[in-house]
């Protein structure tokens, strides 16, 4: 052993038992299982209070690690595990509407309820309300054995994967992971079905299964951003805001109606569609009167959704829109159909100064063949007062694009659509004091456009002509 590292080891005092300090150097013969090995130096105290060092090979990768990958690090199997609970969730609401659409009074279900009582209906006098409500029928509901098994092995399901979700946290967040709002829906959608194993009356038990929905709407978040990480989406953020939203709405509207539709079990009696029709009527503040609720817990479970909806709705609305503004200000996406047909170059720049900018522009339309061509600029720096006002021109205004950015991000190289252009301009600071740092700078584009489209032809500025021989694959 070295001494400096056996003295090194001694100094790390008496109050460690056992101790491992991994080093994760790869050996010359690394297969073991068709694994990597990886040294693990363990520090052990004996007795007599000295520390002895033992060296040993174990596999690189444990079972959780594994688990870790499949799940959470490789992006295309946890996009196959997210379709999945998907249509796992999707399934269950189809379960849910069947046997609701199926629903058809008197209702005889052999509830633990109606086994004790003949009949559990009270009159309340809540908020001046003195209407009958059928509590059994709330409670319980008609259920035939096949839905009954299937929404038990999907629940079942459904609760071992969230277990091993929280198995694959880490220490300090699996606190946190539990205590979200969509464990807490996770729980009350699939522990219900578990105790209905225990106890055969619980069998006709109403469960929330429509709180699946918010489930569903996590999940397909969660599979756009992994089709973010496997594809460049060059517009993956509105997509995620459109698609949030819109599952935001049906989520508000599944719950509503569902919801509605069972509590009108222990009142006046509405199927299906129509609890649908009176949801949609409802939120659009229509209101017709054909159809209302007549007892007061339909009436409060309607407010709460009412009240939910419009703070919902409005706020990922205001995201949206704030989004789409700041997109629009930094000059948003070239159109891949228009990049498809229409002819357009893209002009990287450092900084946008006006002279050299309207240089540009006189110089490269003087010639006719030019006069169809898109001119897109891209530069990290906003455009001053003159040089936009100038663009805002109907001379320039449908010919010149301006895209707050840089050549050296792939996503902005995207959104110019460098790969369709027909040349690539990169442009410096004629008053640059520092030549040799322009010159870096214009060098560092031009790898990072040659390495997104390398048969793009390539125009670069260059101060100093010993530098030419780092772009001389530009276009010539």
């Amino acid at each position: 052993m070295n001494p400096l590292r056996q003295t090194g080891i001694k100094n790390l005092g008496t109050h460690f038992r056992s101790t491992y300090h991994h080093h994760r150097t790869q050996s010359t013969d690394s297969q073991f299982d068709g694994g990597e090995r990886y040294l693990a130096d363990i520090c052990i105290q004996t007795e007599n209070g000295e520390i002895q060092l033992k060296t040993r090979h174990v596999t690189d990768r444990t079972f959780r690690e594994h688990l870790e990958i499949i799940f959470t690090k490789d992006h295309k199997s946890s996009l196959l595990i997210r379709c999945f609970n998907i249509l796992l969730k999707f399934i269950t609401c189809v379960l849910y509407i069947y046997r609701a659409a199926n629903d058809t009074p008197p209702f005889k279900s052999s509830c633990f309820l109606r086994d004790n009582a003949h009949s559990f209906k009270n009159r309340t006098t809540f908020l001046n309300d003195t209407s009958t409500i059928d509590w059994t029928a709330i409670v319980c509901v008609d259920r035939s054995f096949l839905i009954w098994l299937m929404q038990v092995i999907l629940a079942s399901i459904s609760l071992f994967e969230t277990l091993l979700m929280i198995y694959l946290q880490q220490k300090g967040q699996r606190l946190t992971h539990v205590l979200t709002k969509y464990m807490f829906v996770e729980l009350i959608a699939t522990i219900p079905w578990l105790t209905t194993l225990a106890y055969k009356p619980f069998r006709a038990l109403f469960i929330p299964v429509f709180f699946n929905a918010w489930l569903m709407k996590r999940n397909l978040e969660g599979l756009l951003n992994d089709l973010n990480q496997i594809q460049d989406f060059s517009r993956s953020i509105l997509v995620q805001q459109l698609s949030s939203l819109a599952m935001t709405v049906f989520s508000l509207l599944f719950t509503a109606m569902c919801g509605f539709q069972q509590l009108q079990r222990g009142g006046h009696f509405y199927g299906v569609f129509d609890t649908f029709y009176y949801v949609i009527i409802s939120t659009s503040t229509v209101g017709y009167g054909d159809i209302v609720p007549d007892i007061w817990p339909s009436k409060l479970f309607m407010t709460i959704m009412i009240v939910a909806a419009l703070i919902l709705i409005p706020t990922q609305l205001e995201q949206m829109a704030s989004f789409w503004f700041e997109r629009q200000k930094y000059g948003g996406t070239y159109n891949r159909h228009r990049a498809a047909h229409d002819k357009h170059v893209v002009v990287c720049t450092t900084s946008l100064n006006h002279d050299q900018i309207m240089d540009f522009l006189n110089e490269f339309y003087s010639h006719r063949l030019h006069q169809t061509y898109h001119v897109i600029l891209i530069s990290p720096a906003e455009p001053d007062v003159q040089l936009r006002s100038i663009l805002l021109t109907a001379l320039w205004k449908q010919r010149v694009i301006y895209m707050q950015g840089s050549a050296l991000r792939t996503y902005d190289l995207i959104r110019a659509r460098v790969d369709r252009s027909r040349a690539v301009f990169i442009l410096e600071t004629r008053t640059h004091t520092n030549k040799i740092m322009a010159d870096q700078h214009s060098i560092l584009r031009s790898w990072a456009v040659k390495d997104f489209a390398p048969y793009v032809p390539q125009y670069v500025q260059i101060f100093r002509p010993e530098n030419k021989i780092h772009v001389k694959f530009a276009g010539e």
